[in-house]
């Protein structure tokens, strides 16, 4: 089976003066993203470039503490105007649980592809967990918003 490579889920971390920019209107989250002068601070950013939509469904059905990562996202209005997904400076810290009460291991083996996919693609899958993982860290640790989109 190919690994999947149709979205990415992404996260990037914001500071709350950025947040209210992108939320009126004069910064976009690509432009934040981008951040091509260093002009925003703490703009840190970790994805799942591989089983996006496997990790989705399996954290879907909620018999992972990460399936916080699905449910404690804040919809509106940040994906009214971008797309995005907002985990505010409350949400962070309790992700950071989340990410630490699952068994990442079994998680990746729990999607179903442990036996048809390549070891090396299986540790790229783990890797990109725990860069998402320490992503939330550093928001947490600096008290920052981070902000979940696809790509």
């Amino acid at each position: 089976m190919p690994i999947s490579t149709s979205m990415s889920f992404c996260f990037c971390s914001v500071r709350e003066e950025n947040l209210a920019s992108m939320l009126n209107g004069s910064i976009t989250l690509d432009e934040l993203r981008e951040n091509r002068d260093n002009q925003y601070l703490d703009v840190k950013q970790a994805s799942f470039e591989h089983y996006t939509e496997e990790l989705i469904e399996l954290l879907g059905e909620g018999h992972y503490a990460l399936c916080d990562l699905l449910f404690l996202a804040d919809n509106t209005p940040l994906h009214e105007q971008h797309d995005g997904l907002l985990y505010d400076v409350a949400v962070a810290p309790k992700i950071v649980k989340a990410f630490a009460a699952t068994d990442l291991k079994k998680l990746v083996h729990d999607i179903g592809y442990h036996e048809a996919e390549s070891q090396e693609g299986l540790n790229t899958f783990l890797e990109n967990l725990n860069h998402v993982h320490k992503l939330f860290e550093f928001a947490e640790e600096n008290k920052l918003n981070v902000v979940g989109f696809m790509l």
